[in-house]
């Protein structure tokens, strides 16, 4: 935050609808997340789906194991997308 950057805090009504959250991504232009494998799972299904236009650079998992296998889409998403 000292070099610009800023926090986003989310509502956990928020946090708890996929859609709505990957909207704040999407607007409040987060290109750092930091969010549970299966949280990221839901989102990751919206985000490709819809085709957002997100500008994340880096995810930060915690909180549970995560599955390697799962960032599949993701990895494929991203290149499909161009992001």
């Amino acid at each position: 935050m000292v070099n610009g950057g800023r926090l986003v805090i989310v509502s956990r009504e928020m946090a708890r609808d996929a859609g709505s959250f990957c909207g704040l991504l999407i607007q409040e232009g987060v290109t750092v997340l930091n969010q549970t494998p299966g949280a990221f799972q839901v989102l990751q299904e919206i985000a490709i789906g819809a085709g957002a236009d997100l500008r994340l650079r880096y995810v930060i998992f915690g909180g549970e194991a995560l599955n390697p296998s799962m960032l599949g889409a993701w990895k494929e998403g991203i290149r499909t997308a161009g992001w």
